[in-house]
């Protein structure tokens, strides 16, 4: 009998789908979210340019897309050599080795990375050797600009939680909102998805990120597939989750995460639903 997964991603589907196919699984793809670049969005372009103007002592780098958006952006507005100057002439920590990566990608090299891929790593390890400073952080966004929906205080909660926490510690925080979630603008796939999982025609969903589990919430509510969606994965579907935050929002959303792996890693997470669905 067929195993089949379900991915909300909307990014590093292919990847997805090669490692289930490989393993005979059938992979049905309906993305519940998308990212929106900054391009010349007032809040971004005015954080760049107050980095770029007054170096903070530190800067917290969040995600590897996120920093790949935000010199992208930066280009956009012809600001990405200042940006890079700027962050080659200051102190930056990465959250984990995916930002870590993107920032080398861009001339950038990072002092140093959160072992566990934290938030609170990074807030102790300002209030220790950084307190009373100048810090910015890069942080994903939340607006959909298309449709004026709000993914939510459920994808911002834990950045929000950060920079709250931070302004504790220093002087002065930056928030550079980089790139923005936003619900799919073609919502037909997703709610295909949402129809078989309802049924229970597919053995587990892979969640990547915390927007996609609050996409995949508003539009199962849109759709009056909520209560059913929710009642599949409490009874018969696999949800699996890339790490804490987002199983953590899977909670919020009255969905239990049954998987996650050790390390909050996309290698990881296949690895890991692929041994619980008895694929490898």
């Amino acid at each position: 009998m067929t195993v089949t997964i379900g991915v909300t991603a909307s990014r590093r589907i292919d990847e997805q789908r090669q490692y289930f196919e490989r393993h005979g699984a059938e992979v049905v793809s309906g993305p519940t979210v998308r990212s929106v670049s900054p391009g010349d969005e007032p809040a971004f372009r005015a954080a760049t340019e107050a980095v770029i103007a007054a170096p903070p002592d530190v800067v917290l780098l969040h995600t590897g897309t996120g920093v790949r958006a935000w010199f992208a952006g930066a280009a956009e507005l012809g600001l990405d050599d200042a940006l890079r100057t700027t962050l080659q002439g200051t102190t930056v920590y990465g959250r984990g080795p995916k930002a870590v990566r993107a920032a080398a990608e861009n001339g950038v090299t990072a002092a140093w990375q959160s072992p566990r891929g934290r938030y609170e790593d990074l807030v102790e390890r300002i209030a220790t050797h950084h307190a009373g400073t100048r810090v910015a952080v890069q942080l994903d966004g939340d607006l959909d600009a298309d449709t004026e929906v709000t993914l939510g205080a459920d994808a911002a909660e834990a950045e929000r939680y950060l920079v709250e926490r931070l302004r504790g510690h220093v002087a002065d925080v930056i928030a550079v909102p980089v790139y923005r979630w936003a619900l799919p603008l073609d919502h037909a796939p997703a709610v295909a998805l949402l129809r078989r999982i309802a049924r229970r025609e597919v053995d587990a969903v892979t969640f990547t990120s915390s927007p996609a589990v609050v996409g995949l919430a508003r539009i199962a509510a849109a759709e009056d597939l909520l209560d059913d969606v929710r009642a599949a994965f409490a009874d018969g579907v696999l949800a699996t989750s890339i790490g804490e935050v987002c199983s953590a929002t899977l909670r919020r959303h009255g969905i239990a995460p049954a998987l996650e792996p050790e390390r909050p890693r996309l290698g990881a997470l296949l690895v890991t639903t692929a041994a619980a669905l008895g694929l490898v």
